[in-house]
């Protein structure tokens, strides 16, 4: 049995234009004078396809370096040069939003000035075509923020919990030639109540022996109890009762008292730990490579002018960091930043501090059981 298909010109007219649909790219809207007649009328073709905006307000997207900060934001766009070419109205919430770091103390919150009266050096690129406002603004000029940065406040203090934690072990031995039977429980307990910022921890462990020759015996060891609660204004932690002194620098002692310390776990993770900052100047808007040891470590894009870079994450104590700008023309420029530190090293601008006040615990055998201790370091 043989199958025959009749192909018609119209079938065929209609398969190869299906085969040649591509993507449709919109290109910028232009009209052409020559197809109107009369001075006004292409007077008026010069003002629509002219490459400023006409004066007016527009919903559109503000984008800043390169980020979206803002969408369906209303400005006006203002005459300026008699009427010559139009400029951005920016208002002060938008300059608040874009992390703009130096802002007129006299500004109203409603008040919207030029861009070039909010950042001297930043600049401004409108598509009408997406109805997008670019601006391109120095890193100098902004408030930085490092990876990981989450404002205070939008922290939690947690819900209203009870929590109880343990790690047990159970063992039978039975030994029948000998008439021997023993059974032995030991368990670890980490139990804790959390109300708003204060927090109860108690830690201890619970044993239990029992033998058919010497008899059962239950025993309780209360390792520590103590109550804490964060200062979140200082990035501390403040504790009352059992508690270790720091072992940064010194040997940790046990010691029932008052502690105040700096707490890592507020800062952001790009300002834990230690690593080197890069300085640098970009010509354009650039991709700024670094690697260490052959490996990258970083990548980001920067605005022209002088950039920064401190919120590496916390990288080895040693090898070099090599850098790669990028530029938007393709020209490549390297250097490398000399990386070398002991372990404990600051950042610049950071503090770790711990105080400790309190009595030793019991089982140091030392005469004198008050303690006082205080470690304090900063990266000058």
């Amino acid at each position: 049995m043989s199958l025959k298909v009749k192909f018609s010109r119209q079938n065929i007219f209609v398969i190869l234009a299906v085969a040649c649909v591509g993507q449709a790219f919109g290109e910028e809207y232009y009209f052409d004078p020559s197809l109107l007649q009369g001075t006004a009328y292409g007077q008026g073709m010069a003002s629509v396809n002219g490459p400023d905006t006409p004066a007016g307000e527009y919903l559109v997207d503000v984008i800043v370096n390169g980020t979206l900060i803002k969408s369906g934001v209303k400005i006006r766009f203002n005459p300026v040069n008699g009427g010559q070419r139009t400029e951005p109205c920016l208002p002060l919430s938008l300059m608040q939003a874009a992390q703009v770091k130096s802002l007129p103390d006299n500004a109203l919150q409603n008040s919207c000035r030029p861009l070039r009266d909010w950042v001297s050096r930043g600049e401004w690129q409108f598509d009408s075509a997406t109805l997008q406002l670019r601006l391109t603004l120095p890193m100098s000029e902004l408030m930085h923020r490092p990876r990981g940065y989450i404002p205070p406040s939008q922290w939690d203090s947690g819900a209203l919990a009870l929590f109880l934690r343990h790690n047990t072990n159970w063992t039978h031995t039975d030994n029948t030639s000998q008439h021997f039977r023993y059974h032995y429980l030991w368990s670890g307990i980490n139990v804790g109540s959390n109300i708003g910022l204060w927090q109860l921890r108690h830690q201890g462990n619970l044993r239990y022996a029992d033998s058919n020759q010497s008899g059962s015996a239950w025993h309780y060891n209360r390792v520590r109890t103590w109550v804490q609660r964060p200062l979140t204004a200082i990035d501390s932690i403040m504790a009352f009762g059992d508690n270790y002194t720091d072992s940064s620098l010194f040997g940790s002692l046990s010691f029932n008292g008052i502690k105040l310390a700096t707490d890592e776990r507020m800062w952001p993770q790009g300002k834990r730990g230690y690593a080197p900052e890069v300085h640098g100047v970009a010509s354009s808007s650039a991709r700024v490579v670094i690697k260490q040891l052959g490996k990258v470590i970083y990548e980001t894009h920067v605005p022209p002018g002088p950039f920064y870079i401190d919120d590496l994450y916390n990288t080895r104590y040693q090898g070099d960091l090599q850098v790669k700008v990028i530029e938007a023309n393709g020209k490549v420029s390297r250097f490398t930043v000399p990386y070398s530190a002991v372990p404990d090293s600051v950042r610049p601008g950071n503090w770790h501090y711990a105080f400790a006040l309190g009595k030793v615990r019991q089982y140091y055998r030392i005469d004198n059981r008050f303690l006082y201790r205080a470690l304090l370091a900063r990266r000058l």
